[in-house]
């Protein structure tokens, strides 16, 4: 199974909690976790649900494959690197929002955001994290500043007014919603090395991590135990951020 799981095209939802892995919030993630991806990422007929293969529960650490499907290694990557790419620009939207304008993110990303942030913010756990398991793409990493921010975002206002929430959130088409996201201009970023592969956490973008594009700055000089700080451009592929380029390193 162990093989299996690695040999795959998995997601990997993990949540790093203080003690043993809280039963009720625990099973609140996987639960709108799996119906956040059937929302997304339904095209026409075509109906793709998660399958649970492996569960560790020193903390939470859970991997999804896309079970039986006639898709290949390379489609069933693609799908699950797009649904990744979903909640990145969700994630980013939120950090980045001002007057809880969120309406773009759907119902079904907004309550998976919801649940990783809940233990975050009730000191349960330090942190959320997600990722497509052997494919150098998208990393959320959710911790306190990216919890109470979801928090104040979503889950306070419903706490307060008992369960109204934001109203009627209207799910919009995600080109629609990334069309509206500023052009690339240099920022800074902070580089860290993840499982022997360079990764950006750009400014402004708190809680998500992109892989360092091909052709960047040398990076085999740089000690994988320490991060650095860098300059560079953020990639787009129809306005997803797919990665970020490496322009110069900067002194930290």
């Amino acid at each position: 199974m162990i093989d299996d799981v690695r040999n795959n095209a998995v997601l990997v939802l993990e949540i790093g909690y203080f003690d043993a892995a809280d039963a009720r919030t625990s099973g609140t993630a996987i639960e709108r976790l799996a119906n956040a991806f059937a929302q997304e990422t339904r095209a026409g007929q075509s109906r793709y649900g998660l399958e649970l293969v492996r569960v560790e529960i020193a903390s939470l650490h859970a991997w999804f494959d896309l079970g039986k499907t006639m898709l290949d290694l390379y489609e069933q990557r693609a799908l699950l690197g797009g649904f990744l790419q979903t909640v990145a620009v969700a994630l980013e939207t939120v950090m980045n929002a001002s007057g809880g304008n969120v309406g773009q993110i759907s119902a079904s990303v907004r309550s998976f955001l919801v649940s990783l942030a809940g233990p975050i913010v009730r000191k349960q756990a330090s942190h959320a994290r997600l990722s497509v398991q052997g494919d150098n793409n998208t990393i959320i990493y959710i911790e306190t500043l990216q919890a109470e921010r979801i928090d104040q975002l979503f889950d306070a206002p419903r706490r307060v007014r008992g369960g109204g929430g934001f109203g009627p959130i209207y799910v919009e088409k995600a080109q629609e919603a990334r069309a509206n996201l500023p052009a690339p201009e240099e920022t800074s970023a902070t580089l860290l090395n993840i499982a022997g592969a360079w990764y950006a956490r750009p400014a402004g973008f708190q809680g998500v991590m992109l892989p360092v594009a091909q052709g960047s700055v040398a990076l085999e000089k740089l000690a994988e135990a320490q991060s650095y700080t860098a300059a560079g451009t953020i990639v787009r592929e129809g306005g997803n951020p797919t990665a970020f380029r490496v322009r110069r390193m900067e002194r930290g």
